[in-house]
C-alpha cells in the first residue's frame, strides 16, 4: 500500500496530522504554564491559580507531600490510613462532616494517595469557593483523630486491602513484582501497606503522622476556574496564612528494613489484603468511601524472601486487631442485617466496592440477596460454615482453596456429592473415630487415591462439609 499513489498520499496525511496534533499540544501546554500564576504563603504554603471561566465552576486541590514512600518499615499503609481519617472531622465538625457541606452546596469531594502525595479535591460552583477553603483550612490543622474512628476505618482499610489485593491475581501479581524489584527502597511496599502493619499501628503513630507531614510548608494548593486571580489570592491568604509554619519534614526514609522486620510482600494466605490511588466515593457514608500443612517446602511464597517473616493467625492482637484477622465477619454480619435498601446505599458509597469489576460486585449482591431469602435454619447453616473455616489455621485455608478445592471440582460432581456425605459422617467424631473410619475398607470403597485423599485432607481439618471461603 506504502508504493502506491494512494498510499503515498494516506501516509503524508497522517504524518500532517500528527505534526499539527504535537504542535498544538506542545503550544497548549506552554499557555497553561504561562496563564499560571505561582506563589507561596509566608507560612510555606504553596498556591497556584489558573484562571479558566468556562463554566462557572472551581476545582480546589490540597496536596500534600507525603506517600508510601515517606513510611517506616513496619509502618505500612500509614498515609493511606491518614486519608481516610482526614474525612472523619475537626475539633468543630464531626465526621463525614466536610462530604456533606460540600454535597450541600452542590459539589463533589475525593481523595487520592499515591507513593508520592496525597491529594484532596472538590468541585462545585466558583461561588461557593469560601465554603471549602474554610473546611480544608480547618482539616490542615484541627484534625480530631479519634479512637473510636481508627477502629473503624482500620476494619475498612483492611476489608479494601483483602478487596482490591489480595483477592485480584493481577493486582497481587504486581504487588510482588514491585516487592521483588524494590528490596531496600521505600517503594518495596504497596501504597495500602501490608495487612500486619495495618494491624500493628496504633492511633498515636497516626497522630505523629499528621503533626508532621500536614503542615502547609508541606503542602500545594491548587484552584483552576471561574474566580478573579487577585480576589481568590486575598481569599486564601486570609484563610490559611495564619495556620502556623512547622518544620518541613525530611523526605528521606532509612534506606533498609530492621532484621526482625519483613522485607517482601506476604502471601494472602498470612495476611489479608502502585499507584494504588485509594479513591473515594462522592458520598459520606463509609467515608468521605484469608498454606499448606505443616508438611509443606520451606521457602514457600508464604514467607518473605529471606525466608523469616512470622505468620499470622491473630495469635497474640489485640481485639480490634482480632477483628481483620480471618473472613471480615463483623463487616458480614453487619451487612447482614441491614434491609436491602440500607445495604446498597452502603455499597454504592463504599469505596472499596466501587473499586471491584461489575462482576464482582453482582456476585456480593447476589450472596446477599440469597441471605434474604435463606429461612432460619438454612442461615444458621451457613453460618456453622462460615465459623468452620474461620476456625481453620492460614495455613489450613490457603491449602484448601488452593490445592484440595479446586482439585475436588475437578471431579464429576456425584464424587464430589460422595465426599460431602462422608465429610458429613465424619464430622462431630473425635480423632480417634474419625481415623479409625478413615482407615476403614468399607468406608472408602469405590474411591480413588485421589477421592481418599481429598477426603483426609479435609476431615483432618474438622471440616463437616467441602468449604468454600465465605463471602467478603
Amino acid at each position: 500500500m506504502i508504493g502506491s499513489p494512494h498510499g503515498v498520499r494516506f501516509w503524508v496525511r497522517a504524518g500532517l496530522l500528527l505534526l499539527i496534533f504535537f504542535s498544538w499540544t506542545s503550544t497548549g501546554r506552554a499557555e497553561l504554564k504561562d496563564r499560571a500564576f505561582e506563589t507561596a504563603l509566608s507560612n510555606g504554603l504553596r498556591v497556584i491559580l489558573l484562571e479558566n471561566h468556562k463554566a462557572p465552576l472551581i476545582t480546589f486541590h490540597v496536596w500534600y507531600r507525603v506517600g508510601s514512600r515517606n513510611e517506616e518499615w513496619g509502618k505500612t499503609g500509614l498515609s493511606h490510613m491518614m486519608e481516610h481519617m482526614m474525612f472523619k472531622g475537626t475539633k468543630t465538625r464531626g465526621p463525614e462532616e466536610y462530604s456533606r457541606i460540600i454535597q450541600e452546596n452542590g459539589g463533589e469531594t475525593n481523595a487520592f494517595t499515591a507513593q508520592d502525595y496525597t491529594g484532596y479535591f472538590a468541585t462545585l460552583r466558583s461561588d461557593r469557593a469560601q465554603v471549602v477553603m474554610d473546611l480544608e483550612a480547618d482539616r490542615m490543622q484541627n484534625l480530631n483523630l479519634r479512637e473510636e474512628d481508627f477502629a473503624t476505618e482500620s476494619m475498612v482499610v483492611m476489608e479494601e486491602r483483602r478487596m482490591r489485593t489480595d483477592d485480584d491475581p493481577q493486582a497481587y501479581l504486581l504487588e510482588q513484582l514491585e516487592a521483588a524489584a524494590y528490596q531496600l527502597s521505600p517503594y518495596h511496599w504497596p501504597v495500602i501497606g501490608w495487612m500486619d502493619d495495618l494491624q500493628r499501628f496504633t492511633l498515636e503513630d497516626l497522630k505523629a503522622y499528621y503533626r508532621t507531614y500536614y503542615n502547609p510548608a508541606n503542602a500545594f494548593l491548587v484552584v483552576v476556574g471561574d474566580f478573579k486571580k487577585e480576589e481568590l489570592l486575598d481569599r486564601v491568604e486570609k484563610t490559611f496564612g495564619g495556620i502556623a509554619r512547622r518544620e518541613i519534614p525530611n523526605p528521606n526514609r532509612p534506606s533498609s528494613p530492621a532484621p526482625t522486620q519483613h522485607s517482601a510482600a506476604p502471601h494472602p494466605s498470612q495476611s489479608h489484603p502502585q499507584n494504588q490511588n485509594a479513591n473515594h466515593p462522592p458520598a459520606n457514608t463509609n467515608h468521605p468511601n484469608v498454606s499448606r500443612p505443616n508438611t509443606m517446602p520451606q521457602g514457600n511464597p508464604q514467607t518473605n524472601f529471606n525466608g523469616n517473616r512470622p505468620a499470622n493467625n491473630g495469635a497474640n492482637l489485640t481485639p480490634r486487631q482480632q477483628m481483620g484477622v480471618g473472613a471480615a465477619r463483623p463487616w458480614v454480619d453487619t451487612m447482614r442485617s441491614l434491609s436491602p435498601q440500607e445495604r446498597e446505599s452502603v455499597l454504592r458509597n463504599s469505596k472499596a466496592f466501587q473499586n471491584l469489576s461489575p462482576d464482582k460486585q453482582n456476585r456480593i449482591r447476589q450472596q446477599f440477596n440469597q441471605w434474604d431469602r435463606m429461612s432460619p435454619a438454612q442461615r444458621a447453616d451457613l453460618r456453622e460454615k462460615e465459623d468452620t473455616w474461620r476456625s481453620l489455621t492460614p495455613q489450613q485455608r490457603d491449602h484448601i482453596k488452593n490445592e484440595v478445592l479446586p482439585q475436588m471440582k475437578q471431579m464429576p460432581w456425584d464424587r464430589q456429592q460422595m465426599i460431602r456425605q462422608k465429610l458429613g459422617v465424619l464430622k462431630n467424631m473425635p480423632e480417634s473415630a474419625r481415623n479409625q473410619r478413615l482407615n476403614d475398607p468399607n468406608f472408602t470403597s469405590g474411591m480413588s487415591d485421589e477421592e481418599k485423599s481429598t477426603l483426609r485432607d479435609l476431615s483432618h481439618m474438622h471440616v463437616g462439609s467441602a468449604p468454600e471461603p465465605p463471602p467478603e
